[in-house]
């Protein structure tokens, strides 16, 4: 069982996130310094790939899938969260433009969000690697999602649209059934639901990128059927990615700052909503994207699709 981390501690670890991204090499050799504090790794080091939206981590923390293309078109791809080459998962058709990205909790399926296509898909890890739409799920336009457990079942909970009214919604569907989709919330205050993360309690908290107004977005917790707000204002990415620590405890939303040109990352204490913003050398990232946690553990993956000349993907970890 990993210890809470605290809001200083999950700074640090997006500010050297951000710093081992874009920091230029040092001008001339240094003696090598014992590391100190979390360990960061830029995961995509290489291989065909542009524009990564979303990550997650396999529940275990050794692999890293996220959402991103190249030239055979828009998909998933992986690589090893320890560094490396990113190879192809699936591309193309049945997929448009596939955004938020789960796994379940066993480690056998990926679960991808594409709004375009108008569906949740799942992909058994292993076989052949083809995506298969949810039916129950045709039509609700997913954004993202998060994976969980709840009475030894897996559950998506997933942002999207109600198929019948097009108010947007929040939803919760078991993979494995034939079950349809319930309504975990639908309506205002909800404008453009994006990003989910469930906590142990049972908590949901929900991104959206326009409640606010402005171009301005919000987070809301969602307990028992009754929506609250969490973070009054924010200017996210897209997708705009939560993750919450293993505890429950802490909320990462990221973000953008202000004036909507340099990334931030919002640390969030859950029970009190005090918040800090991580904005040194964060701010040399333009394009925040998803970030997701590692089932089991507190290993982090995070997506700038800007970082670099095509874009980065992160592992994260205390």
């Amino acid at each position: 069982m990993f210890s809470p981390i605290s809001l200083s501690k999950i700074a640090l670890i997006f500010a050297v996130a951000a710093l081992v991204a874009c920091a230029p090499p040092p001008a001339q050799k240094t003696a090598p310094v014992a590391p100190a504090g979390p360990r960061i790794a830029l995961a995509s080091k290489s291989g065909d790939f542009q524009s990564p939206l979303d990550s997650t981590p396999d529940p275990t923390g050794q692999t890293i899938y996220f959402t991103a293309e190249n030239a055979k078109g828009k998909g998933v791809f992986q690589v090893a969260a320890a560094g490396g080459a990113v190879s192809e998962v699936a591309l193309g058709a049945p997929f448009v433009a596939p955004t938020g990205i789960g796994m379940a909790p066993d480690g056998q399926h990926i679960f991808v969000a594409d709004p375009q296509a108008g569906a949740l898909f799942a992909i058994a890890i292993g076989k052949d690697a083809k995506p298969t739409p949810l039916a129950n799920t045709v039509g609700s336009a997913p954004k993202n999602l998060d994976v969980v457990t709840e009475n030894g079942q897996p559950m998506i909970y997933y942002s999207g649209k109600d198929a019948q009214d097009g108010q947007p919604a929040v939803f919760k569907i078991n993979p494995t059934g034939n079950d349809k989709p319930s309504i975990v919330y639908k309506g205002a205050p909800l404008n453009t639901p994006d990003g989910i993360a469930v906590a142990p309690n049972g908590t949901v908290y929900v991104a959206d990128r326009a409640s606010a107004g402005d171009g301005m977005g919000q987070v809301f917790n969602i307990q028992q059927g009754k929506i609250s707000t969490l973070v009054a204002k924010v200017r996210t990415g897209n997708p705009a990615g939560i993750a919450l620590t293993k505890d429950g405890g802490v909320l990462l939303v990221s973000a953008l700052q202000p004036d909507g040109t340099s990334d931030q990352v919002l640390v969030v204490n859950t029970a009190t909503g005090a918040s800090s913003a991580v904005t040194k050398v964060v701010d040399q990232n333009s394009a925040a994207g998803g970030v997701h946690r590692a089932y089991t553990s507190n290993l982090f993956s995070w997506a700038d699709r800007n970082c670099r000349p095509k874009g980065c993907v992160f592992s994260v970890e205390p």
